[in-house]
């Protein structure tokens, strides 16, 4: 059996321990996967991985969006077309035909604006086209912000196999369809060695601020809170998830800040997935600015504080009965490192029936693939 994934493939951490999780789960399934060559070498131990080219060239990413935009607005039906015939080169492939479509990732559901036609709801249509089965795996919905956007996602949704969101938001959105379920995020089913933690250490899990939020404040106050943890004695580790979405950049930048760098360590994501996590794990605190960040700091068993800058990583916790201190992106320049210091031991989750239920994400895909 051949199933065709669809994935964020720009090595970020999150979605490479997706496809992690997927590869593990099912060995004896071929997963057809477009991604980048570098994903050969960062996959290579897994003989059930099929990596074809991406068709999307990123050289010609701001050519084609502008290009997009002018032909959805001027010509919607030519538009409608060329997504079709990307959809139908995508399945028809004879070499990598699949018996279903898969597409697994976090929030691959989000309005960019108003448009008079979205690329991925009618992409969407057109996969249901060519794959008799598909399936929604580890997302959340939104942000949106009419509700026509919504409206489509609802025709795509109510023809596939299976949606699984992993927060009760975005499964209450559409809860009137009876293949929508909502299950914990599909790292929580992670199996994670019990790393030994190194004492005095902390870690800053740090993206690129967002949402009109003071870079130079932001970038300010983070080199505040790493010299009051330097002052304390601490270890820094500063980790970057993903290099193309900014991470590294800004931690970079932060960095430059700094009166010292003893005793800083820069941990960055370029695949080396074993090794990452190992680093990460053997953290004492962490501050945990990416989404996934959260949850493997829970897997880990470490302090934490979240640095919110979505809501839903407050709708997860709010799932998970989180109990504790946040920060929001936007206040995240007002804060006083002494107070986040002693709060961050009080901050209490436990997540011991949540860590099974993350792996029910797939639990339609095992009996599609069972029958």
């Amino acid at each position: 059996m051949k199933v065709f994934v669809k994935l964020f493939t720009s090595l970020n951490l999150g979605d490479d321990l997706f496809l992690k999780i997927l590869l593990e789960r099912y060995p004896t399934i071929e997963f057809v996967v477009p991604a980048p060559n570098v994903y050969k070498k960062v996959f290579g131990e897994y003989k059930n991985l099929n990596i074809i080219r991406n068709p999307y060239n990123q050289h010609k990413a701001f050519y084609y969006k502008v290009l997009s935009s002018l032909e959805r607005t001027l010509f919607p039906k030519s538009y409608v077309l060329r997504i079709e015939k990307k959809a139908r080169q995508m399945a028809s492939n004879k070499n990598h035909k699949a018996d279903a479509f898969l597409a697994i990732g976090g929030s691959i559901f989000m309005q960019p604006r108003t448009l008079p036609i979205y690329f991925d709801i009618e992409y969407y249509k057109m996969v249901k086209k060519y794959f008799k089965n598909t399936f929604f795996i580890g997302c959340n919905f939104g942000p949106f912000k009419n509700i026509e956007y919504k409206k489509g996602f609802s025709e795509v949704f109510s023809e596939a196999n299976d949606v699984c969101f992993r927060e009760k938001y975005s499964w209450e959105l559409f809860s009137e369809l009876e293949n929508v379920r909502c299950k914990p995020d599909v790292v929580f089913g992670l199996e994670v060695p019990a790393y030994k933690k190194k004492p005095g250490t902390v870690g800053f899990s740090i993206i690129t601020p967002r949402n009109k939020v003071n870079k130079k404040k932001y970038i300010k106050k983070y080199a505040e809170l790493i010299e009051f943890y330097r002052s304390k004695g601490y270890e820094v580790f500063l980790f970057s998830f993903c290099k193309t979405q900014g991470d590294e950049l800004i931690i970079n930048s932060i960095v430059d800040l700094l009166k010292e760098t003893s005793g800083i360590n820069k941990v960055f994501y370029s695949g080396n997935i074993a090794e990452f996590l190992r680093i990460y794990g053997s953290v004492e605190k962490m501050y945990c600015g990416r989404f996934h960040a959260m949850i493997l700091s829970m897997l880990f068993d470490q302090f934490i504080f979240p640095v919110i800058y979505s809501e839903k990583m407050t709708n997860v916790l709010h799932d998970i009965e989180y109990e504790g201190d946040i920060i929001s992106l936007d206040k995240f320049a007002e804060i006083n490192p002494e107070l986040l210091f002693k709060q961050m031991e009080l901050n209490k989750y436990n997540i011991t029936h949540i860590r099974k239920n993350g792996r029910e994400q797939f639990a339609k895909l095992d009996l599609f693939i069972k029958e």
